[in-house]
């Protein structure tokens, strides 16, 4: 179903950059030293919320790239606009696209995450100047002027191209586009108090093809059924959720499945003789530290259940946190520690996270590494 294009903006503008949990704690690494001096701020928006980026693109009739990964939370960011400035991308194509970050502090700027999926900061994204999802591109380590000029080239030719697959879809191309266009205009209309528009949604969703539906688009079917006082349905929907949570080991899901997990009888049963992992704390604070040096951290953790405890693995939102976690079982009141280490590579404002997977009840841990590199 085509979205009609007045609404696509709006539909676009409450949702970019959700947490950045993963997002804005998805910075990568160092790009390299770039001089303080260059300033990328004279071409690229970056305390605009998506809706007025593409708002200006469209009066100026330009296409818009946006690259999700804030400069106010990511010094990662700021070196990769910093390098394009350098190489004169900015200008060279400045007559064609309108240029935009995307800092989640900007009011409008949620939720896109979950939907985008990005596995990696820089990802960039470019509408046309009807507001429609033409290409999108995650940065694999490539020299950031080949990364945009090859997105950018694909766009101009006619043919973009759009290597970012996600694996939670089974398709590819223009029909992966038009499924995000869909789903981002039904999370738009979820977050409404109107029960026509909940209805509205209710029925796009099960428009969507049965083999694309994915965690996220249960987690919609859950919050728009209870919303609607449908308990029959958002506990089925929860159900399924929390299945597919716990199968595909969807880390990036964590925070939206602890919000609806409580409508699936299945989480209920798996709480009784399940273990519990709990952290001494859940944020690791360093504060002001110097660039260049690894900062070292041990934390505790303890199983609160009454079967043992088996972390199964991590996931860090980028290579500068690196996690040893024990690997032997931890009984039941029992404790272990867990050693953390930060690479302090990139100057600026920091905010990461560290998933933990495990066999207990709350099968997704997080933790929050966050300063800031002076």
């Amino acid at each position: 179903m085509e979205i009609q294009t007045s609404l696509q903006i709006n539909f676009r503008a409450y949702l970019l950059c959700l947490l950045c949990l993963l997002l804005i704690t998805g910075c990568g690494n160092n790009t390299g030293s770039i001089e303080e001096d260059i300033d990328y701020t004279p071409y690229v928006h970056e305390h605009l919320s998506i809706r007025q980026a593409l708002e200006i693109a469209q009066k100026e009739n330009k296409m818009l790239w946006t690259v999700i990964g804030g400069t106010e939370s990511c010094g990662y960011t700021k070196e990769f606009l910093r390098a394009l400035t350098k190489t004169g991308f900015f200008e060279k194509y400045k007559d064609r696209f309108i240029f935009h970050t995307c800092n989640p502090s900007i009011p409008g700027n949620e939720g896109y995450w979950e939907i985008l999926s990005p596995k990696a900061v820089p990802n960039s994204y470019i509408f046309n100047n009807r507001g429609n999802i033409i290409s999108l591109y995650d940065y694999q380590k490539q020299n950031p002027l080949k990364f945009a000029n090859s997105q950018i080239e694909s766009v101009l030719s006619g043919k973009p191209s759009n290597p970012m697959m996600m694996t939670d879809y089974s398709m590819g191309g223009k029909r992966l586009l038009r499924h995000l266009e869909k789903l981002i205009g039904i999370a738009r209309m979820s977050r409404s108090g109107n029960r026509d528009t909940l209805l509205s949604a209710q029925v796009l969703l099960q428009e969507v093809d049965s083999l694309s539906r994915n965690y996220y688009y249960y987690y919609l079917l859950t919050r728009i059924a209870d919303k609607l006082g449908d308990t029959l349905l958002r506990n089925k929907s929860a159900d399924t959720a929390y299945v597919l949570f716990a199968e595909k080991s969807s880390v990036r899901w964590a925070d939206l499945n602890d919000s609806i997990k409580q409508y699936s009888s299945v989480y209920k049963r798996e709480q009784t003789g399940a273990a519990k992992l709990l952290f001494e704390k859940e944020t690791v604070q360093y504060g002001k530290i110097k660039i260049g040096k690894v900062y070292e951290s041990a934390l505790t953790v303890e199983n609160r259940g009454t079967n043992p405890l088996v972390i199964f693995g991590t996931h860090t939102s980028c290579d500068c946190v690196q996690i040893d976690y024990p690997k032997a079982p931890i009984l039941p009141g029992e404790k272990a520690t867990v050693q953390l280490r930060y690479n302090a590579n990139v100057k600026g404002v920091f905010l990461k996270s560290v998933l933990f997977r495990s066999n207990a009840s709350n099968k997704v841990q997080k933790i929050i590494v966050e300063g800031e590199v002076i």
